[in-house]
């Protein structure tokens, strides 16, 4: 989808001033209808492109599909709401498109395990399992933040993830339990 063809007078802004750390604004707006959400990324947000190796983060440069899709972390077992990405005049991915689905502060376990499984079957480890980055659509659940940062598994620092990834306290609680048992069994 072009972000051309985007009509936004006839959507709902979803846009709020979260941020990340104390003074950093995110560069992007959320916006939605009855049907879709489309999350739209400013020409300088960079968390579609670079992911984390360790604690040290690595720039990936101009790609043409976020880091998640490209590496096949993401597929239709755990994305199912993915629609599209939207892509500005130049041919860069802008943000994607979502079908609208409804939100529960309960993430089944299966589902946090297909998560995990996409985990070890890619070698790069989702960062933001929390109930606010799944939704249920058509009785599936399905991840909707496609610009989370991945790390690395290969190269994972888990004092790193317990601070800044997918072992903060707001991941999901089984998530962090199989990630910490894969650790241990290595």
């Amino acid at each position: 989808m072009k972000l051309s063809d985007i009509d936004f007078t006839r959507l709902r802004n979803m846009t709020s001033d979260d941020r990340w750390g104390a003074d950093t604004p995110r560069d992007r707006h959320v916006y939605c209808d009855d049907t879709y959400w489309y999350k739209v990324w400013g020409p300088d947000y960079l968390a579609k492109s670079g992911c984390f190796y360790g604690n040290q983060y690595k720039l990936l440069g101009d790609i043409k599909e976020p880091h998640g899709f490209a590496v096949g972390f993401f597929s239709e077992n755990i994305a199912s709401a993915f629609v599209s990405y939207i892509y500005d005049e130049n041919e860069k991915v802008r943000g994607y498109v979502t079908r609208a689905g409804t939100m529960s502060q309960v993430i089944p376990n299966d589902f946090v395990e297909a998560v995990f499984n996409a985990c070890v079957r890619s070698g790069w480890v989702f960062s933001d399992l929390g109930w606010k980055n799944v939704i249920t659509v058509d009785g599936r659940p399905s991840l909707i933040d496609f610009d989370s940062h991945l790390a690395s598994l290969a190269h994972l620092d888990l004092e790193f993830e317990e601070a800044s990834g997918a072992l903060r306290p707001h991941v999901a609680p089984r998530f962090r339990k199989l990630l910490r048992s894969y650790f241990d069994d290595q």
